[in-house]
């Protein structure tokens, strides 16, 4: 299903869709609710948190419950309503019907847009809840359901999530002009039709109408908000615009503002798009910026903590960056995923030489041996290095750190790779391949010529996650031993000279580096 081709296409088609596109479950998930559902003595609270932890379970209860009601009924707002509709036995053949991983796999893109739908949930919660006691569930369940219209999306197409990261918020270009192109359509309003046609929560359709079609209010609130510094002015314009502050006012406009700060937090705490909805949550709370900053970042951490390992990106990692650090960084080269660039140059059989940026390499590794070191500690001076390679030409790179003790390999960083950092490897530093990679100062280079003959000894299910026959191997070495096994290639396509080079070159960058801490 995530296989097919992204294509620009009406609204009405986009609905039509989506609509009928089944969300994968995740199967521990999936279990994990039946169990606490077919448990008599299970309280709403139990089976709420079950609920909240499958994302894509919850939007299919809400979806079901509002699609049995007459006309005359309000959509079911708070999972009591759900399930008092649906009734346990509904419920439950419901979760027995669903297509779990064993039979879909889930695009690591969809996990983690739940990913930053739990964070919202999280953020909104504590920011909120407390707040408006009685209006807690509607916080809850609109806060985690509020990205739901982009769920089915990435089940059919992955690869949009990383293309709209990487061209609006790290090339920032406008939303507006990239979903065009893309989709057809504005995002805001794809998920503002979904919305309406699933009769998910008012809260969720008037989100989106507030983000669509009312920015200006939006744009009246923000420059109020901008003084943060002086509350007593703050209040005396928004006592002169009465609309102003009965639309500030609205509970529902809490779910926006939580669901605004997850996603400006993925990709930096620290620039101006963050800081924008962490002044409007200041003005909406009416307290201080830096107390809402320090709420925002607490639960971000609390989250991650919760959340356990995880191969996907959670912006609690950012908090330990340097502050104006943006995870994806501009990049001058369209961004396409592998497909579209094969179908956009079928002949071609290297990787375009025209990727390398050789002026913002050569400033990253200037970077590198900086000092005072401007990297506070060894995964920002990994995660650099990282990036420096993109600008090489190189656009997935998996760093692993080699275990002396076990000989054992650990992921600990990553760009575009879907590996669980912190655990091993199945394969080990003993493995014949890698052996020979760390103890030669030199590169290897897979491709077609070597690839039977190299990947006859690395484990299936590692090829199987770098999915490609080409890359380069390097080794990282410090006080005379090997600390770091490097992995890097451009989506599988075949490397050029220049690429090879620019990864044997960043490698003794990052030992310099290494060497000077």
């Amino acid at each position: 299903m995530g296989h097919s081709i992204l294509q620009p296409k009406p609204l009405n088609e986009w609905l039509k869709l989506l609509d009928r596109t089944a969300l994968p479950v995740h199967t521990g998930q999936k279990e994990r609710v039946q169990r606490v559902m077919a448990n008599p003595d299970s309280s709403l609270s139990e089976i709420s948190r079950a609920i909240t932890e499958a994302p894509s379970i919850a939007l299919i209860l809400f979806r079901e419950a509002n699609r049995s009601t007459s006309y005359l009924s309000e959509p079911a707002h708070n999972l009591d309503v759900v399930l008092k509709r649906l009734g346990m036995a509904h419920c439950t053949r419901l979760l027995s019907s669903l297509m779990d991983e064993s039979r879909v796999p889930i695009p690591a893109n969809l996990r983690q847009i739940w990913l930053i739908g739990q964070h919202a949930n999280r953020q909104a919660n504590t920011l909120f809840a407390n707040k408006m006691a009685r209006l807690w569930q509607e916080i809850h369940w609109g806060s985690l359901l509020f990205f739901s219209p982009l769920w089915p999306l990435l089940t059919r197409y992955p690869e949009l999530l990383p293309i709209w990261e990487q061209r609006v918020l790290g090339n920032q270009e406008p939303a507006y002009k990239v979903e065009r192109e893309l989709l057809g359509v504005p995002l805001v309003k794809l998920c503002h039709a979904l919305a309406v046609q699933w009769s998910l929560p008012q809260w969720i359709i008037d989100g989106y109408a507030t983000l669509g079609s009312n920015r200006q209010m939006m744009a009246r609130a923000l420059h109020v908000a901008r003084l943060h510094h002086a509350p007593l002015e703050q209040q005396r314009r928004l006592d002169e615009q009465k609309d102003l502050n009965a639309w500030l006012g609205q509970p529902a406009n809490s779910i926006v503002l939580a669901s605004g700060l997850a996603l400006a937090s993925h990709n930096s705490w620290g620039d101006n798009h963050c800081l924008r909805w962490q002044r409007l949550i200041s003005l909406y709370l009416r307290q201080p910026l830096p107390v809402v900053q320090q709420k925002n970042h607490q639960t971000s951490v609390e989250h991650a903590r919760y959340l356990g390992t995880t191969n996907l990106w959670h912006p609690a990692r950012a908090l330990l960056w340097p502050w104006n650090a943006r995870r994806i960084p501009p990049a001058r080269m369209p961004v396409m995923p592998p497909a579209a660039m094969q179908a956009e140059n079928p002949g071609s059989t290297a990787n375009d030489s025209s990727k390398l940026d050789v002026e913002q390499w050569r400033e990253q590794a200037r970077q590198l041996l900086l000092r005072p070191s401007p990297f506070r500690n060894t995964l920002q001076l990994l995660t650099h290095y990282a990036n420096m390679l993109q600008h090489g030409a190189l656009s997935r790179v998996l760093i692993l750190r080699v275990q002396q003790a076990s000989d054992s390999l650990m992921p600990v960083c990553q760009l575009n790779y879907q590996f669980t950092l912190q655990k091993p490897l199945a394969s080990h530093a003993t493995n014949p391949v890698f052996r020979h990679v760390m103890q030669n100062r030199d590169t290897l280079h897979v491709h077609a010529g070597n690839h039977g003959k190299i990947t006859a000894h690395l484990d299936a299910g590692l090829l199987a996650t770098l999915g490609g026959d080409n890359l380069v191997m390097g080794s990282i070495w410090h006080k005379d031993k090997p600390v770091l096994l490097v992995i890097a290639d451009d989506w599988g396509h075949p490397l050029s000279a220049e690429s090879l080079k620019a990864f044997s070159a960043s490698n003794r960058y990052l030992e310099q580096s290494l060497s000077l801490r």
